[in-house]
């Protein structure tokens, strides 16, 4: 048993690589296909949806606040509603953590205790501080948002997981600290995410690039939950929620980005060519329909 514990790392490992190779070949095929250009242009429902009416008429930063803070609110009540199933499910908990306490190999521990640290505080706090200086130093539109969304997503993933803590009030797994939901598990999925949105839309990035970006934070979500549980320094409960409650913060500081910049290219000069063109936001919704037709390009879509 202690070995096919073990050997649960490299084996979800393995298959999520399978399946980020599989979702990159059909994102080149995708690339390649005739309509591909018209098919992403088809994109921009919600985003439509967020730069159009009354939220359209809101200056920028405004927007901006109002859909995290939105988007934020409703995801930490989902998590707030999950944790009495977190709570209820205290038996399993205990299987999972006796079973890993029970059968825990020393060398394999401290390989687990190294690669733990990859949601540590410091690790994800520089590189989100050092990816967003780097971008705003290359966008050209909207430099202030780099800033503010990694600046919002570090609150948002202490602050915010804090108050899940407190409201939930779970006891933690005997000799640790970890609680409801496991704040590593946020910090991994949420801040390497948003890092992750944000250079996919400086560069533009394509199906396959998005595959690939993907795959490597599923990479270290699995790495980060494993090792967590491993360690049984979170009930896996914990952890699963930690994920759960991550990817809520990402999609929310995701459709914050995109109800500021919509279709354009950030890394593109306002006083260059066609910047005197650029769509308003009130009327990016009403356009919607014409750029389904004419296969205008979202961020990402290679053209």
């Amino acid at each position: 048993m202690s070995v096919f514990i073990a050997l649960l790392l490299p084996l979800g490992l393995l298959l999520i690589a399978l399946a980020g190779g599989a979702a990159f070949r059909r994102a080149g095929r995708l690339e390649t296909a005739p309509g591909a250009n018209a098919r992403g242009g088809e994109r921009g429902g919600v985003v439509a949806m967020l730069r159009g009416g009354p939220l359209g008429r809101l200056s920028a930063p405004l927007r901006f606040a109002v859909v995290a803070a939105g988007t934020l609110a409703v995801g930490w009540g989902i998590s707030a509603a999950l944790g009495p199933v977190a709570v209820a499910s205290q038996p399993f908990d205990d299987w999972v953590y006796q079973g890993m306490v029970d059968n825990q190999i020393g060398a394999w521990k401290s390989v687990n205790n190294v690669i733990t640290d990859v949601s540590t505080s410091w690790l994800v706090r520089g590189t989100c501080v050092g990816a967003a200086l780097m971008l705003a130093l290359v966008w050209r539109r909207h430099r202030w948002l780099p800033v503010a969304a990694m600046g919002v997503m570090l609150f948002a993933s202490h602050y915010l997981v804090l108050g899940l803590t407190y409201l939930m009030d779970r006891p933690a797994p005997p000799n640790s600290g970890g609680t409801y939901p496991s704040g590593g598990n946020v910090r991994v999925v949420a801040v390497y995410g948003i890092v992750a949105v944000f250079f996919f839309l400086s560069a533009r990035a394509g199906p396959r690039g998005r595959a690939i970006g993907w795959t490597i934070l599923a990479l270290l979500a699995w790495i980060e939950a494993y090792s967590r549980t491993y360690l049984a320094v979170h009930w896996v409960s914990d952890v699963i929620a930690g994920l759960v409650f991550g990817v809520f913060l990402l999609i929310a500081l995701n459709l914050a980005t995109r109800a500021v910049i919509g279709d354009d290219d950030p890394a593109r000069d306002p006083a260059g060519p066609g910047a005197a063109g650029a769509e308003p936001a009130h009327a990016y919704a009403e356009s919607a329909p014409r750029r389904a037709a004419t296969g205008a390009a979202g961020p990402g879509v290679m053209t």
